[in-house]
């Protein structure tokens, strides 16, 4: 995905998590307890495991496209004095985590070939204790409304990407979530949501700018499913939603 943003398409690091992963063929459990004693695995950091996500995006005015991506956790590194847990996507984009007694946290960002960046302060993943109330604001943006630019010869839909707080709560910790993967249970569901009105641009000026999003990370696993909606009011020319369900875990095992 990135919770992010610092959040792009890693969507609040859509994929990220403490460490394990697993391909349809082996079993797996691993319980890592956090300091504080809270299970701390809901968002694997080990080196070593990898994910494969399908990617649906439905755009209104532009279409449904489905496409698969893959990330994989790098071996810890240094930045700024700080060690950090690295997240590779398939773009080659890297994002760097660490594990804090409040929570997981986006830390440093870096695109192919680019200097690292710091991220914005309080970009938490998820944050303790792992109970269904807990409330945390994250520096977003928009990436799937879309406005209209006209040319002699076509109608082309761009993105609008403007920068929105997103506040994300822990609804529940007990959800079964069925995806390609398998069936995974005692999920923590996370929901985030704001509103706020912004500058949408030429043909749109300002509206409200409205993001839902719903992530479940299950234990052991961490991100399997993942749903996010954002619209505006008045409504633009194309509001859009986007959804990502774990098709595959590599290394380890896992339980349906």
């Amino acid at each position: 995905m990135d919770r992010r943003y610092t959040t792009r398409l890693p969507v609040r690091h859509w994929l990220t998590a403490c460490g394990v992963l697993a391909s349809a063929a082996f079993a797996f459990v691993l319980v890592a307890c956090h300091p504080n004693g809270q299970i701390a695995d809901y968002f694997p950091l080990d080196s070593g495991w990898s994910w494969q996500y399908r990617v649906t995006l439905d755009i209104k005015n532009v279409g449904k496209e489905t496409t698969a991506t893959v990330v994989a956790n790098s071996s810890p590194l240094t930045e700024s004095s700080q060690k950090v847990s690295p997240r590779i996507y398939q773009d080659g984009h890297r994002y760097d985590y660490v594990s804090q007694d409040n929570g997981i946290l986006l830390v440093s960002d870096r695109a192919s070939g680019n200097q690292v960046r710091p991220a914005e302060a309080g970009q938490y993943v998820l944050k303790y204790p792992l109970t269904a109330g807990t409330s945390w604001p994250v520096a977003s943006q928009t990436y799937l409304l879309r406005r209209q630019i006209f040319s002699p010869t076509a109608v082309i839909m761009v993105p609008i990407t403007v920068p929105i707080e997103v506040t994300y709560t822990i609804e529940a910790t007990d959800d079964v979530v069925r995806v390609p993967a398998g069936v995974f249970r005692n999920c923590l569901r996370v929901r985030g949501t704001a509103a706020s009105v912004r500058d949408l641009g030429e043909r749109i000026g300002d509206a409200e700018v409205r993001v839902d999003a719903t992530e479940w990370f299950a234990p052991g696993v961490g991100l399997v499913k993942m749903v996010r909606k954002e619209d505006s009011h008045p409504e633009s020319p194309a509001s859009g939603s986007m959804a990502i369900d774990l098709q595959r875990l590599d290394k380890g095992s896992w339980f349906n």
